[in-house]
């Protein structure tokens, strides 16, 4: 598990922290998104586990939720792949349960 906040300095010196998050980071065993970086297709693959296709979310930098520019283009028992066209570059975090993994899109 690991936990971090962050610490916001305003001009004037002030500064504030905001609360603590902690991230799980022994689920992501045999998780796997790829290709990262990706330029139109992305699949996730989670081994054993069944998937759930609303269980997604797709993040950018500033902490605004871009999924509805991704759509599902293959569904089976433990995969998903996804289209990104829509998407423009950068980066992102993309979301699923507690597992969590920056992706770079070109």
């Amino acid at each position: 598990m690991s936990y971090y906040r962050l610490k916001q300095t305003d001009y004037d010196g002030r500064s504030t922290h905001s609360k603590i998050k902690s991230i799980q980071n022994n689920h992501d065993v045999g998780t796997y998104l790829y290709p990262n970086p990706a330029h139109d297709i992305i699949t996730l693959s989670l081994g054993e586990e069944e998937l759930k296709i609303n269980a997604f979310k797709l993040i950018d930098v500033s902490g605004k939720d871009q999924s509805q520019r991704v759509h599902l283009v293959s569904f089976h028992e433990n995969e998903i792949t996804f289209d990104l066209t829509l998407l423009p570059q950068g980066v992102y975090y993309f979301k699923y349960n507690q597992f969590v993994k920056k992706l770079i899109k070109l």
